[in-house]
């Protein structure tokens, strides 16, 4: 990352608007447009994919968020506004809990940010050039404000995705329209008056949490249009005495600008909570290695860092009111492993409401474990009916960390859950233009993004 200049005494929100105003997308590192690329496939290939039936949410947001615009939406002919375009989208791209995740803000950034630039890079007819610098700017900006914050905002009960997600939208979204570097601070400061989002939802087992997406990525595309009017903000929102740190953490942490945060993201191989990710990866792993059937499992202890052994929704047992209560739960989605041998999407909703998957599902019980340092890390042991204990464990998080082709496979793999004739031509079509788009280095190129949406309509494949 190059050093940006910047006054210590600078508001934080001037000093990261010009840290965004500082990314060129022609000097990106090669493994950040690799990374970049795959991400933008990824969150687009998830939203693509089957979400289930009955989705009073999902069905809904086209309904409530329907003002007019060149905006497209993900998989339909319609077009709206770019904020609710953008709302739209980032609700869908959450629909099946699938979604990128930095542990510096507990959240996934691709399903706030991405959604805010396609729509106002096509209601403004956005060069490619610009559209993938800030693209990587969205993607720097949240954990850069999460980092040394993000656990004071979960003790409050504060969603991570939402509270910090919304600074990288208004930051991309101030980059595609050209804000200068006065105006971007505006966006960004802003947006400290938007963050939002509440977790209380991951406890009852409701389904709000595509809607903390939706609004922040929603939020960032008018903190800009705000600022881009002349609307003014609190230039210390974000560090003041009475700014957007003292309300979410104990502390104002320092801004790092050093390296590359997109490096760290990482993406779940299947639906479900993050923390959960891992220990289903490892149970699969165990099951398999030991030649394991459900009747051989008398009990299950998942470990977890501590932190995510707390975090709302971790230890509840079903059943669920909706499915989202089972994307949080460690037992329901570890239980599914024990009795199926993996996990599937399908499962979060044919399996949710009453039935015995949650009777069964207390012989696992997810438990704290100082031990455990490392977020996202976990033990998974088997207690069985012959009286051995099997056990196996990801002391880090590097089993989510994928690599460049990896993600395209599993992108691949999406794609056969499309709703087409031909998932394979469909995804060869998209994975081009998002090729096309993310490594384009022509800035008079402004229909890139207009091909990207264009490959997600799925009506005619």
């Amino acid at each position: 990352m190059s050093n940006v200049s910047s006054e210590a005494m600078d508001p934080y929100a001037r000093r990261l608007a010009r840290f965004v105003l500082h990314m060129d997308a022609s000097s990106l590192p090669d493994d950040v447009v690799d990374k970049l690329e795959a991400l933008l496939l990824y969150a687009l290939s998830v939203a693509m994919a089957d979400h289930g039936e009955g989705d009073v949410l999902q069905a809904a947001m086209p309904v409530v968020h329907n003002a007019p615009g060149p905006a497209g939406l993900v998989n339909s002919s319609q077009t709206r506004s770019a904020a609710d375009a953008a709302a739209i989208n980032a609700a869908l791209m959450f629909a099946r809990n699938q979604v990128d995740t930095h542990e510096d803000i507990c959240g996934h950034i691709g399903c706030v940010v991405i959604p805010a630039v396609l729509a106002l890079a096509q209601a403004r007819a956005a060069s490619a050039d610009t559209v993938v610098a800030a693209l990587a700017a969205a993607y720097e900006v949240p954990p850069r404000l999460g980092h040394g914050a993000i656990a004071s905002a979960i003790k409050r009960g504060l969603r991570g995705t939402s509270v910090f997600g919304v600074f990288g939208a208004a930051a991309s979204a101030a980059r595609v329209i050209g804000l200068d570097e006065r105006k971007t601070a505006i966006a960004l400061a802003l947006a400290a008056n938007y963050a939002s989002g509440v977790t209380q939802c991951f406890i009852d087992g409701t389904p709000e949490a595509p809607l903390h997406n939706a609004h922040a990525s929603r939020a960032g595309v008018v903190a800009a249009l705000l600022a881009e009017q002349g609307v003014q903000a609190a230039p210390n929102s974000i560090e003041g005495r009475a700014g957007f740190f003292r309300a979410v953490s104990d502390t104002v942490p320092e801004l790092d600008f050093s390296g590359w945060s997109i490096r760290q993201v990482t993406v779940k191989p299947v639906p479900g909570c993050v923390i959960n990710q891992q220990p289903v990866r490892v149970a699969t792993k165990l099951m398999a290695r030991e030649g394991l059937s459900s009747e051989d499992v008398i009990g299950v202890t998942v470990a977890l860092h501590p932190g995510d052994a707390a975090y709302p929704g971790i230890d509840r047992y079903g059943p669920f009111p909706t499915r989202q209560g089972a994307c949080m739960s460690t037992a329901f989605m570890i239980e599914a492993v024990v009795q199926r041998g993996r996990l599937t999407f399908s499962d979060f909703f044919t399996l949710h409401g009453p039935g015995p998957i949650h009777e069964q599902s207390r012989r696992v019980q997810a438990v704290a474990d100082p031990g455990i340092t490392e977020h996202f890390a976990c033990r998974v042991e088997m207690q069985l009916r012959d009286g051995r204990k099997v056990q196996a464990e990801a002391l880090d998080a590097s089993g989510m960390n994928l690599d460049h082709a990896e993600i395209i496979q599993l992108c691949e793999a999406l794609s056969g859950e499309w709703p087409c004739h031909s998932p394979a031509t469909a995804f060869a079509g998209l994975h081009h233009a998002v090729r096309a788009l993310i490594r384009y280095r022509d800035a008079d190129c402004v229909d890139a993004v207009d091909a990207v949406m264009r490959a997600t309509r799925l009506l005619d494949t």
